[in-house]
């Protein structure tokens, strides 16, 4: 059997096995972290959940889905219901729009201040940090705000603020935090909720989209979160890549 699903992190609709559903909190749904073509596979099979998938924040439409017109039925039910969100909800901003006059904190519009040029994507944790001090004073951070904004893929909610914050941190930095600055394998991570870039973001981005802060925030955690995951993953390859290299093939 299948759910019917709004993800709330991507602003999109989907249809997953009924045991993808957290039983304990039914606004979760577990997803595999895998390829797009792995993940249709493993929702076909009703695949077991597994302790590295991530969890998603979503809204249940409609439940119990079976037989083979399961995607047709839901592709129906989708279409009705997003029509009547339509009906409900001011228009979402486009592709591009509220870049260039953003709003500060004080509910004023600023245009981007002329001639500055930024450099994201940083190599080191102590390049970032230098750049997120210097977005105290007003000015630089309307300055900077306009330009964080124009990194990312703004094709849906969840895809702007998860692909913004990569392409400004970079990996080699994202891989120094945890939301909460929690230990991660034997290793102490930095808090990112504590940084000015986080807070700037947050209130950015839910200006642009039009939804609540909370809903950035928890698109943040759950992308820190699984790029630890993907680091831990790929640590364990190189050490089993290490252990294969060691063993001594016995000469003839």
């Amino acid at each position: 059997m299948w759910t019917l699903i709004f993800r709330e992190d991507e602003s999109l609709y989907d249809a997953v096995p009924n045991n993808w559903i957290d039983i304990n909190n039914p606004t979760n749904c577990f997803y595999p972290d895998r390829m797009k073509s792995t993940t249709i596979k493993m929702a076909r099979e009703c695949a077991t959940i597994e302790e590295d998938w991530e969890v998603a924040n979503i809204e249940i439409i409609k439940r119990d889905y079976g037989g083979q017109t399961v995607m047709k039925i839901a592709m129906q039910d989708m279409h009705l219901d997003l029509i009547s969100r339509m009906e409900k909800k001011d228009k979402q901003p486009r592709d591009g729009e509220n870049i260039k006059d953003v709003e500060s904190d004080d509910g004023e519009e600023s245009p981007a201040e002329e001639g500055k040029v930024y450099s994201f994507s940083f190599k080191s944790l102590e390049d970032f940090m230098i750049f997120d001090k210097s977005l105290k004073p007003n000015e630089e951070k309307k300055s900077a705000v306009s330009a964080m904004l124009k990194v990312g893929c703004h094709t849906s909610c969840g895809r702007s603020a998860t692909t913004t914050l990569r392409g400004i941190l970079g990996d080699s930095v994202i891989e120094c935090f945890t939301w909460k600055g929690q230990q991660r394998f034997g290793v102490q991570k930095n808090a990112f909720y504590t940084t000015t870039t986080s807070k700037i973001l947050i209130s950015a981005l839910s200006k642009k989209w039009k939804v609540k802060p909370e809903t950035i925030e928890k698109s943040f955690k759950s992308f820190l979160a699984q790029m630890q995951t993907k680091k831990r993953s790929q640590l364990r390859t190189l050490d089993e890549e290490d252990d294969i290299s060691r063993v001594q093939v016995p000469q003839e």
